[in-house]
């Protein structure tokens, strides 16, 4: 019985043209110089404050490549050795010649193991695609358990964290990497304790004010539009950590508190609330000073904006299933817009389709069939999404998952119950026996 994927000419070449795009995605993606200085030790694992992020884009980066090889009929070996000795020969580069790119052993490994995890899955494609029934039950607990801890880290990452730390305040401050605020801040709070904009103060004050879901408000005469984002109110510690943003990106304004995900090392969450300053650049249209607020509480995210003619405000619930935005690229700026919402419920369904799929093959003897799929082992799959959506947020203090993402996760499972059916009966293939 063979056990990996069949190398007949076809998929050669697919794996062939595969393996050169992905080579060619790589080197443009890695031997491009940047800006700025090396900001990590060459030794670390994961490195920066966004090494989480960091890692799990290397993985995906040199994953298309493990496939190609595989399909082009590579041995396995070979492929492994060359998939190591490319990433190593691209940080040496990086190290040596190239500026402003972070080279590190950690950027090996995770680069190593998205190309061996790439190559497994293509050449042991067979295994997964078309599983027995005992295979099948396996992938399905496997993968249970993987959403069951991508909801762990999820809601962890979502949650606020405030390290005890020493906090300092800075208002309207000139920060490296940031614009400038140029209107002048009248008064800079959280809850009732003023922001001073100098030294260590008040660390006591700011952690308790912010664990309540405080406000952390500014009185502001707003100066136009900003080239980036500019620090309003910003509380840092003294490891330099950010604590929570009150700040300007170009006309909006954009509120954030340190949570989880920093501790995860990977992108915070940052939430926008747009047109709040004026529109020309010389302080036109900016004759009222304006009230901005924000605050987070791990269950609601809510920002203000008063002047002398009117009051805005927005309202965004914590859901877990925000957290696609932690691992993207660049960073996202939530504004409650129907596209986030799609992105979200996308990203709920997604999770669920293997476990669909798999617990479908788990459920009948060789080919799927309607009649033995015990409706994919409904007490099992209830009692996942049960721990996945009403438990395991609760614990780190976020609501229960709203009626959307159960309707999706649903949605999700019975995508992949359609897609077993389909790959089972009328496939030239046939599932592995037991």
């Amino acid at each position: 019985m063979p056990t990996s994927v069949a190398a007949t000419q076809q998929l050669r070449r697919l794996g062939v043209f595969l393996s050169v795009a992905s080579l060619s995605v790589i080197l443009a993606a890695t031997l491009i110089p940047q800006s700025g200085h090396p900001e990590s030790s060459p030794f670390c694992i994961i490195c920066g404050s966004l090494g989480g992020v960091d890692a799990l884009l290397n993985i995906f980066l040199f994953l298309p490549l493990g496939v190609g090889l595989a399909l082009s009929g590579v041995r396995t070996s070979r492929a492994f050795a060359s998939i190591f000795l490319l990433s190593a020969s691209i940080e040496i580069a990086q190290y040596l010649a190239i500026s402003g790119r972070d080279a590190s052993v950690g950027d090996v490994i995770s680069n190593s193991l998205g190309g061996a995890f790439g190559f497994a899955a293509a050449h042991y494609a067979r295994h997964w695609l078309l599983p027995s029934r005992r295979a099948a039950m396996t992938l399905a607990l496997v993968w249970g358990g993987f959403w069951i801890l991508i909801q762990l880290g999820s809601s962890y990452a979502l949650a606020p964290s405030l390290p005890p730390t020493r906090y300092y305040g800075q208002v309207a401050r000139e920060l490296e990497n940031f614009a400038t605020f140029k209107g002048s801040v009248i008064s800079p709070t959280i809850g009732n304790t003023t922001v001073p904009d100098y030294g260590f103060a008040k660390t006591a004050e700011f952690r308790d004010n912010l664990a309540r879901g405080e406000f952390v408000s500014a009185i502001v005469i707003p100066a136009g539009p900003t080239p980036k984002l500019a620090p309003i109110i910003r509380v840092a510690d003294d490891r330099r950590q950010e604590i929570v943003l009150l700040a300007q990106r170009h006309r909006d304004l954009v509120f954030g508190l340190r949570t989880g995900a920093s501790t995860l090392r990977l992108r915070g969450l940052l939430f926008m609330l747009g047109d709040v300053f004026p529109t020309g650049s010389d302080g036109s249209n900016a004759s009222d000073t304006l009230r901005l607020s924000g605050r987070y509480d791990a269950r609601l995210v809510e920002m203000r904006v008063t002047n002398r003619r009117e009051s805005r405000d927005r309202a965004l619930a914590v859901d877990p299933g925000l957290a696609w935005a932690l691992i993207l690229p660049n960073q996202w700026y939530f504004a409650g817009t129907t596209l986030e919402w799609i992105l979200t419920r996308i990203w709920m369904a997604l999770l669920l389709v293997p476990l669909g799929y798999w617990l479908t093959f788990a459920s009948a003897t060789g080919v799927p069939d309607a009649s033995r799929t015990g409706f994919l082992r409904a007490p099992g799959a209830i009692v996942l999404l049960w721990v996945g959506f009403a438990v395991v947020p609760p614990h780190f203090g976020i609501p229960r998952a709203p009626l959307a993402s159960w309707v999706t996760a649903v949605a999700g499972l019975l995508t992949g119950v359609v897609i077993a059916f389909a790959a089972g009966p009328r496939s030239v293939h046939q599932p592995l026996t037991d």
